[in-house]
């Protein structure tokens, strides 16, 4: 409606007012340009508030200056697109008038020029109030240097309400500030959260603090895992898939990105993991951790209640599988109410000439019927997404606000390490293992979709033929464009990779006296292996 009613207010400023102002300048003012606004807005999700990770503070001034060429040439584009709808509109609204738009050449390329400036100009406007916005609402955490929630009376208590938020802009900020008092060398921003007298019938201000963290991120995982596990191909055979991952560990073993086929775990890349420490941070020898666990690394929870023969129970099964599978694994909504609806005709015609048929037929029923849309399938797709659905813009999807999922772990990271030493006898430390647990299950989420390529189903024969050679030379060829293609859920993949390994090697001997998950401790024992295997130092 604003958008309409500044087009009004342009248009009359702008267009030819008075008895010249033709029907054709209302329909094109009123109704053509804040829809082509208001649709592309919609597409581009352009209400989706940008937090920068790694600054604390952005000046609203030079967020919207760095944006002035974007916004004139989407202004540009969008005003000839405009032009190119005006005669579908035209022709609905007035296919029985004679359009006074192009009465002749001279009076035609003056209408079009008026036009095209009139709605570069409303397109402006609509994109600097919309980057204005935007701007303002990421400002980030700090005014005048100093953290918003201290302006309050009750800081923790502001900070608090501001983690369980339900408006995004802030939650985001309150996240962004939560970051801030982890990782800034000023111990006094972090003694509230130590010391804080703040009670409440939930827990102090750490635990509440902690609560709302582990949710953020355990609840992204969430919807990563039963994404994943809605998609996946469970079409081949068992016989194949073990095949599949023969091959894919024997060809990661020959060209030296595995030493063993144990080491491909978590369903992740060598070339996407963080970089270890420098050699020098670690003085002694990594220590192994004293928990006694199985060798199965991964337990892929997202299978747990189905059946695994004896004879896939080594160390090539489900524990080391990631999925290849198509993103469209799944058919279109319409698609599979056709589907079903020609299969109920056909099952109606063959009972009625073979009445032993519908007996056959009557288990099936049910099960056919659940691929229908319902609450609990939400892998349906609408013919419009198949169109523009990729594994970047997915992962947008499946965690709209990746920045709080990454500065929680940032926050919790920084608290854990630096509490350390500031407050060694506080109640941070003993929340190691819960932090290490929760970061454990989010390798194996994040890992998974990381290691997801919806694409290559669409090249299997050709990849099949490939050499050796090619394929280690596409390789590095896909990382370096990895940057240009990395979605959002990797990138938190990578980042919680590197903070579960930052407490680990920060922690080192005092995780033996922790209760530790057997997946955490298998884990964490497999990244003092490494940093041992990688550092000369140790012993």
């Amino acid at each position: 409606m604003g958008s309409i009613l500044l087009s009004f207010v342009l248009g009359v400023v702008f267009g030819r007012g008075g008895s010249g102002w033709k029907p054709y300048y209302k329909l094109f003012i009123w109704l053509v340009v804040p829809t082509i606004y208001n649709l592309q807005h919609h597409v581009t999700d352009a209400d989706k508030l940008s937090f920068n990770c790694e600054n604390f503070f952005q000046a609203p001034q030079d967020y919207v200056l760095e944006r002035v060429k974007r916004i004139m040439e989407k202004s540009v584009i969008l005003s000839v697109i405009s032009m190119f709808v005006l005669p579908i509109f035209t022709t609905v609204f007035f296919s029985r008038q004679k359009s006074g738009l192009f009465d002749s050449f001279t009076n035609g390329v003056l209408a079009v020029t008026n036009l095209l400036i009139i709605s570069c100009i409303i397109f402006i406007t609509f994109e600097f109030i919309n980057i204005a916005f935007d701007a303002h609402m990421s400002i980030g955490c700090l005014h005048k240097g100093k953290l918003i929630s201290n302006l309050s009376s009750t800081p923790m208590e502001t900070l608090l309400s501001g983690l369980s938020a339900d408006k995004p802009f802030t939650r985001l900020t309150a996240y962004q500030e939560l970051a801030y008092r982890a990782t800034s060398l000023d111990p006094s921003l972090r003694a509230p959260i130590y010391h804080s007298k703040f009670r409440s019938s939930s827990g102090n201000t750490w635990s509440l603090i902690l609560n709302e963290c582990l949710k953020t991120i355990q609840i992204n995982n969430e919807k990563v895992v039963q994404y994943l596990r809605s998609v996946q191909d469970l079409g081949g055979s068992a016989t194949a898939r073990h095949k599949k991952k023969v091959e894919n560990l024997d060809y990661m073993y020959e060209n030296g990105k595995l030493t063993s086929a144990n080491e491909r775990l978590f369903g992740n890349r060598p070339s996407m993991m963080a970089p270890l420490r420098d050699n020098g941070l670690l003085d002694e020898s990594p220590n192994r951790l004293r928990v006694r666990t199985d060798d199965s690394v991964l337990l892929n929870r997202g299978n747990k209640k189905r059946h695994r023969s004896s004879y896939y129970d080594n160390d090539l099964d489900e524990t080391t599988q990631t999925f290849n599978g198509s993103i469209f694994t799944h058919e279109t909504t319409f698609m599979t109410a056709m589907r079903l609806m020609l299969k109920k005709l056909k099952n109606s015609i063959m009972s009625f000439i073979f009445p032993s048929y519908a007996e056959r037929q009557s288990s099936d029923e049910s099960d056919n019927y659940r691929l229908l849309p319902n609450g609990s399938n939400k892998a349906q797709i609408s013919i419009i997404d198949i169109w523009s659905i990729s594994k970047k813009r997915q992962a947008e999807k499946l965690v709209p606000l990746p920045i709080c999922h990454a500065n929680s772990v940032v926050a919790l990271t920084g608290l854990l390490i630096r509490s350390k030493t500031e407050d060694p006898k506080g109640g941070i430390i003993a929340s190691v293992g819960d932090i290490l647990k929760t970061l454990e299950r989010s390798i194996c989420a994040l890992g998974e979709f990381a290691d997801w390529d919806p694409e290559s189903m669409a090249y299997t024969a050709f990849q099949t033929q490939r050499t050796a050679q090619d394929r280690v030379q596409q390789d590095s060829e896909d990382e370096d464009s990895m940057k240009d293609t990395t979605d959002m859920i990797s990138v938190l993949y990578q980042l919680s990779t590197s903070a579960f390994m930052e407490i680990v090697l920060e922690y080192n001997v005092a995780l033996n006296d922790v209760y530790l998950d057997a997946d955490v401790a298998k884990l964490a024992n497999w990244f003092l292996e490494v940093y041992a295997s990688g550092n000369p130092n140790a012993t």
